[in-house]
Formats: structure tokens, C-alpha cells, sequence
């Protein structure tokens, strides 16, 4: 649909194509199909953290990394849990280069000891994957609201 109050010319749905002028005939833009998964390039020596790694999106995140070729650490509040998604994550991807690393956002100490488990190794992809939503007041371990100092 041409906007009435913009020249033809000028339309969002009508640009000109290269090598032509705004008044040289236009074809509509068309976007590109999105492939799925968006890029088919190899991660290999990459190394990636994903927060929440062991359910829903961050699961299944760490599997495209890790059939991608990538290294993947998964920073989870459940170790048992990280466990399991960490052995289902390697058989499906054929990639023996996934672990996963305990992590409770709702205590920084985690945090600090995450980083330190790291040894220096530098990281190329940080995926901040895990939140929530708490309905009452609650406060994480260093007395921020929760919801607050865990997202």
C-alpha cells in the first residue's frame, strides 16, 4: 500500500532498485526467506556460557552451539538437572565439548566462583538466558529483590 502523503517514489513498499533513479520504474522489496538455523556457519574454537542451559530456550540453545562445533559451558542452579541436559546435549550433538558449571543468580558468590572456574579461559559468546519472575517479595542473598538481582 503507497502512503498518500509520500511520492510515489518515496514509498517504504517502493524503493528504487540499484543502478536506477526514484523516477526510473521500481520493483516492490522483497525480503530474503530466514534459513533455519539462521546461519550454517561452524563454531568450532568458539567457546560460549549460556545461563539456564539445562530447560526450554537455553536448552535448546546450548544444542545448536554445541552441533555448531562450539565449546559450551552451561551456568545452571541445578547441578543434577545440568547434569542430565549436559549428557542429553552431547549425545544429540555428537560434540563431546559441553559442561555445565553450578550458577544461582540470586547469590553473586556463584557468580564470582563461576568466573574463577573459568581459569582465564576468554569467553566469545555470554548468553544471559536465565530469569524469572517472583509474585511476593523476596530477596536474593546480598538483599536485593529478587527479581531485580537475579535478572
Amino acid at each position: 500500500m503507497v502512503n498518500p502523503q509520500l511520492p510515489e517514489s518515496d514509498s517504504p513498499e517502493r524503493r528504487p532498485t540499484a543502478g536506477t533513479s526514484a523516477t526510473d520504474s521500481v520493483e516492490p522489496m522483497v525480503e530474503p526467506p530466514v534459513e533455519h538455523p539462521p546461519s550454517p556457519e561452524r563454531l568450532d574454537g568458539v567457546t560460549a556460557l549460556i545461563t539456564g542451559a539445562n530447560t526450554g530456550i537455553g536448552l535448546e540453545t546450548a544444542g545448536v552451539l554445541a552441533k555448531r562445533g562450539a565449546r559450551v559451558s552451561g551456568a545452571v542452579r541445578n547441578v543434577e538437572k545440568g547434569a542430565h541436559a549436559r549428557d542429553a546435549i552431547a549425545q544429540r550433538s555428537g560434540n563431546a565439548s559441553v559442561e555445565m558449571r553450578h550458577l544461582d543468580l540470586a547469590d553473586l558468590r556463584t557468580v564470582v566462583e563461576l568466573v574463577e572456574s573459568l581459569d582465564g579461559v576468554p569467553l566469545d559468546l555470554l548468553i544471559n538466558n536465565a530469569g524469572l519472575i517472583v509474585g511476593r517479595r523476596t530477596e536474593t542473598v546480598q538483599g536485593f529483590e529478587t527479581t531485580f538481582g537475579v535478572n
